[in-house]
């Protein structure tokens, strides 16, 4: 089993190309020709950045590519995803709507709304994307698990994120406390549980969950780490990938992947052309 995955890109497409150029998973004309390879972006594409529409449109054309390959393509749905399904404006930033812009005379604000909403070429492939994915014993979401949702299979998770999302118009919630999509404490898309709350005995409802869903570590994104590095906690049973490669010109975060093969787990990161490998320690002592 081999897997790569990218943590939070928001719009910085260069940091996307750098990776994959140097890993040498694409061709000049940016087609995909690496085989067998699992790949995951795990959310987080859009706001903050610069050029989130051709982020998508080669995440759309190397998931149709990439199992000629005998490779696949997975991405995670972030909150900022579904931020902009339902038409929150707080991070988008002029750069981005200039991307979706048809000509130079145009802001690009109604086309990026227009793709992120219903019939969207963005929305469109979103809605069939997933919030909480496993392979191996891995499994990967955008945020942290939730206290919440330690005994909820992954299936029950991403059925009810994807049956919310299916609200029409602005998403308002009679009940926070229960909220899939924006509570920090409910939502899988949002909870910085793991690193912040400290929620008690978090350690043994995270073990819960993996029992319940088979796997042995979870790998998530969401809450950049202000050194640009990975955050590996709970006996090496909670992984966050996030190292905050939007806020690279203010000094901080890096670009950086996650790779995974024959049970090594190796952090990437990818500093002027050289790219910096760090083994991880597996929580079964490999």
């Amino acid at each position: 089993m081999r897997v790569t995955a990218i943590g939070d890109l928001h719009g910085t497409l260069d940091n996307l190309l750098d990776i994959v150029i140097h890993l040498g998973y694409v061709d000049k004309k940016l087609d995909w020709i690496e085989r067998e390879l699992n790949f995951l972006i795990i959310g987080d594409c859009c706001d903050r950045g610069y050029n989130s529409k051709d982020i998508y449109r080669l995440l759309i054309k190397w998931q149709d590519q990439a199992p000629e390959f005998g490779s696949r393509l997975w991405f995670i749905l972030g909150n900022h995803e579904v931020m902009n399904i339902f038409g929150y404006s707080q991070y988008n930033t002029e750069e981005e709507y200039r991307s979706f812009a048809p000509g130079p005379h145009t802001s690009g604000e109604r086309e990026f709304r227009e793709a992120f909403s219903p019939g969207g070429w963005v929305h469109t492939w979103l809605m069939k994307q997933k919030a909480v994915h496993k392979i191996g014993d891995l499994i990967f979401a955008h945020g942290d698990l939730p206290a919440v949702l330690a005994g909820r299979t992954i299936e029950e998770i991403n059925e009810s994120v994807m049956r919310h999302l299916t609200i029409p118009g602005e998403y308002s919630s009679a009940d926070q406390s229960s909220d899939p999509l924006f509570s920090a404490d409910n939502s899988i898309l949002w909870s910085r549980q793991a690193q912040y709350d400290r929620v008690a005995g978090y350690g043994g409802l995270l073990r819960r969950f993996l029992g319940k869903n088979r796997g042995s570590i979870y790998v998530c994104g969401h809450t950049p780490s202000r050194n640009g590095t990975f955050r590996h906690l709970y006996d090496c049973r909670y992984l966050c990938i996030d190292t905050g490669m939007v806020f690279m010109p203010a000094g901080m975060g890096s670009i950086s992947a996650l790779h995974i093969e024959d049970r090594k787990l190796t952090a990437l990161y990818f500093y002027k052309r050289k790219i910096v490998k760090k083994l991880l320690s597996h929580p079964d002592g490999t």
